[in-house]
């Protein structure tokens, strides 16, 4: 690890533009107040970093004239695609003990303390401090632990942030125990009551309202979405062998899509009468229709994938007998989860809802793996660098996951309707069986569709 350059005198040049507004009169062009990179950082066009050192990226995180949440966030997010904990870890704790040049008076050695290590050194605490609300260790980043605590007790404790330095010793603490800041569980008052079956008879499916069976879908999906981790997003994860042990939030959402899948799909082919089937089939539509009214895109794609099938959408009859009505809701989740444009009108869906939602995590997975695939790790024209916009791209996707994780739905978990659709979904059944159950239906004699009715 090499230390930080950020002292005049050092073979790179200063940051041209870097005093921000606000800066006070006069000091900014201090050449004892500027950073300095020179060629181990690049910006784009935009401002934005695009590559740099890994020292070169703790500079710019803890400037003293300038934050940028947005960055630090991103940094913070996606750290482990390019350093390790302890790399990182250290050179926050070596900025912190920055050093004035030798040849200041007593004058200038105050004004640098006041104008730049003091709000150097409140950058790295916050930047710890947000690390540790962030991001669980993982088992090999467990000593950092005793390297922030040991610092912070004896370099921090006795200094100016002692109250800062006790709150991060708390984040220590809960992060020994595996708890980092929880998601908000509830937003108030007013939820709704929920809607429980009148009958008990054989047919519960039917018996079941769409409306709260949505709402106990809803609660499902966002759960496990608020459990999915930045580090689980990095470096196509969730692909990989070792899926189950890092990536086992987002394998859980995957798994709960093709178990909907597959749960939508047998109760409809298990019926024997067209009539029945078309009853199970415009439930469903329901549903997914119910989910989208809740901002619940998982589950209305899952359904909407089901209906989509080969063994679905294969059953003429079932379809004829749909109400105009439902084929209708049906369009419009289809149009929803339409590919063309890169899924622009869910895209655009997305973006103009308010949490609370629950995104399709397919989509995610999607961006990511074309961002992991289609850049390099260094940039190109300068392989010393870290390629920083690989990583805010990355970084921006699990920030949009960020935003719906935080803002929690004000509905009542109903157990009974959770264990039905634990019981429902755990009832698996191979494609070969769906398969099998259609052409039974649909005897091979007769003419496929060429195309689906909806």
């Amino acid at each position: 690890m090499k230390p930080i350059s950020d002292l005049p005198g050092s073979n790179v040049s200063s940051l041209d533009g870097e005093s921000t507004p606000g800066s006070h009169h006069g000091l900014s062009n201090s050449l004892y107040l500027r950073s300095f990179h020179g060629t181990d950082i690049i910006f784009s066009d935009q401002g934005t970093v695009k590559g740099a050192t890994i020292e070169a990226l703790v500079i710019q995180l803890t400037r003293h004239d300038y934050f940028d949440h947005k960055f630090t966030s991103i940094f913070i997010f996606t750290y482990r695609s390019f350093t390790t904990a302890e790399t990182f870890i250290g050179l926050l704790m070596d900025r912190f003990k920055i050093q004035p040049p030798d040849d200041m008076d007593e004058d200038l050695l105050k004004q640098w303390h006041e104008e730049k290590r003091k709000p150097i050194q409140l950058r790295v605490v916050n930047v710890i401090k947000l690390w540790l609300e962030c991001q669980l260790p993982l088992p090999d980043e467990v000593p950092v632990l005793d390297m922030i605590e040991e610092f912070f007790t004896t370099n921090v404790a006795n200094s100016e942030w002692k109250g800062v330095a006790d709150a991060v010793l708390r984040l220590v603490s809960r992060a020994r125990e595996g708890k980092t800041i929880p998601f908000k569980t509830t937003t108030g008052t007013n939820t709704p009551t929920p809607i429980l079956p009148i009958s008990r008879g054989d047919r519960l499916l039917l018996d079941l309202s769409p409306v709260e069976l949505a709402r106990q879908l809803t609660i499902r999906e966002h759960e496990l979405l608020r459990k999915i981790t930045a580090r689980e997003c990095m470096g196509k994860a969730w692909t990989k062998s070792s899926a189950a042990i890092y990536a086992k939030n987002v394998v859980n959402v995957i798994g709960l899509q093709n178990k909907l899948t597959s749960w939508v799909s047998n109760s409809i082919l298990e019926e024997e009468h067209a009539p029945l089937r078309c009853l199970t089939l415009s439930f469903f539509i329901e549903l997914g229709n119910q989910c989208l009214i809740l901002n619940n895109f998982s589950t209305m794609w899952g359904i909407v994938s089901a209906l989509n099938t080969t063994c679905i959408f294969r059953l003429r009859k079932t379809w004829a007998l749909l109400s105009a009505q439902q084929r209708k809701k049906f369009e419009d989740m289809n149009k929803i989860t339409d590919a063309s444009r890169n899924y622009h009108w869910y895209r655009q869906k997305l973006a103009d809802v308010l949490p609370p939602c629950v995104p399709f995590f397919g989509i995610y997975a999607k961006d990511l793996t074309f961002i992991e695939d289609g850049n390099a790790d260094k940039l190109p024209a300068a392989p010393h660098l870290i390629n920083f916009g690989k990583r805010q791209m990355m970084g921006e996707v699990f920030m949009d996951i960020r935003r719906h994780q935080a803002v929690p739905y004000n509905l009542c978990k109903v157990d009974a309707l959770q264990d039905f659709l634990t019981d429902q979904m755990s009832q698996s059944k191979s494609d070969e069986y769906r398969f099998e159950r259609n052409f039974l239906l649909y005897p091979r004699g007769k003419r496929m569709p060429v195309k689906q009715i909806n």
